[in-house]
């Protein structure tokens, strides 16, 4: 199927977006959920369509999974809360726990992006 991991693409972070507009009060669960989209997303997508290195895209995506939200919580905890407010963030974390696996969605997202758009632009420039 031609556009196959587009629709995988789509339907995960779809499936996210509900879920955390779904269940954003309830922290464990609402991660839980969205790391079992991110399990299903490593079964599902089509890792030979663009020759990608599964490994490297693991590595890649739990370190930002790791890094974003600490980043996100240095910075709002420099500015007092000024920078943004996360309405239900992990007991003392200025981040909610589930923000982890959705930088991890985001980066498996924009990959995809990125390899669907070179292809196009390759086949219309080349």
């Amino acid at each position: 199927m031609k556009y196959y991991n587009s629709l995988i693409v789509i339907t995960v972070v779809f499936l996210f977006i509900l879920n955390i507009i779904l269940f954003h009060k309830k922290d464990y669960l609402t991660t839980a959920i969205n790391l079992g989209l991110l399990c299903a997303y490593f079964a599902l997508y089509d890792f030979k369509e663009y020759n990608i290195n599964v490994l490297a895209v693991v590595i890649t995506m739990l370190l930002t999974m790791l890094l974003a939200p600490i980043f996100e919580s240095i910075m709002i905890y420099s500015t007092n809360g000024k920078a943004w407010i996360y309405g239900y963030p992990l007991s003392k974390y200025m981040a909610p726990l589930w923000l982890a696996p959705a930088w991890g969605i985001i980066y498996v997202s924009f990959l995809h992006n990125y390899n669907y758009f070179n292809e196009l632009v390759n086949l219309i420039l080349y």
